[in-house]
């Protein structure tokens, strides 16, 4: 008598337990690929809004004011600091420093890759008239909770420039205050990438009179009446917040 064998293949029953192990398994696994998703385009959206901060303002502290220094304010759109477009071209000034686009200020992220679009692919939401981006969060709509925004307070980007004028007179050693009688000054910035001239204000002190952009500027100190001829040129970085120069004039 031939012994019975088993068919070649699976069970219906044997496919049903399969099929559903994977569901199972399937549907615990679902939540954590999603949460690791959700978890990669928050980081990547973070990093992208630093890097957008960056490019705008830079590191003052390190010597770096980023699309400020160069084209003297925030840049109007956030494809200004990618590609230049109309803008300025950089160039340099009879001081030693250069003004105009200088950029890319911030790099794509990669072949395809859009800076200026969060980790959901949605346009970051900006305004020049601050330093802040703003992500429509994983819902892709401004406005609610998932809101993602950096830095959480806008960085100023202007400061105040105060300049004391010193005069040494014939004969003396010591250094006096000279007075809005004595001495003239003024301030070479950049507006909209272009050397701009200024006045100072005050009688000495010497101060601006409205907040200049962050970055480096050049100070032009000129002698009046008893110093007349004598003449001072300085490049300075001016930070958010009050800077201070002194200058010297000797009397001819």
């Amino acid at each position: 008598m031939r012994a019975r064998t088993r068919p070649h293949g699976f069970t219906l029953i044997e496919i049903l337990i399969v099929l559903a192990a994977i569901s199972i398994l399937a549907g615990a696994l679902t939540p954590l690929v999603v949460h690791q998703m959700v978890r990669a385009r928050l980081d990547d959206t973070s990093e992208r809004m630093v890097r957008l901060l960056d490019g705008m303002v830079g590191q003052p502290r390190d010597d770096r004011f980023g699309y400020v220094g160069d084209m003297g304010g925030l840049p109007g759109t956030l494809e200004d600091l990618v590609t230049p477009g109309s803008q300025a071209t950089f160039a340099q000034t009879g001081y030693g420093f250069g003004l105009g686009w200088n950029g890319p200020y911030v790099t794509e992220t990669g072949p395809g890759g859009d800076i200026t679009r969060d980790g959901w692919g949605t346009a970051f939401d900006y305004t020049s008239a601050q330093a802040q981006v703003r992500s429509a969060g994983p819902d892709r709509v401004l406005g609610n909770g998932d809101d993602l925004v950096y830095p959480a307070v806008p960085p100023p980007t202007t400061g105040l420039l105060i300049v004391t004028v010193l005069g040494i007179p014939n004969g003396i050693s010591a250094a006096v205050p000279l007075t809005s009688a004595e001495a003239s000054v003024s301030v070479s910035v950049s507006d909209t990438g272009t050397l701009d001239t200024a006045a100072l204000a005050g009688s000495g002190p010497f101060y601006t009179s409205s907040p200049i952009h962050a970055g480096v500027h050049a100070v032009v100190v000129q002698g009046i009446g008893s110093y007349a001829g004598a003449s001072s040129t300085e490049v300075v970085e001016v930070s958010p917040g009050n800077t201070a120069l002194t200058v010297t004039l000797v009397q001819p």
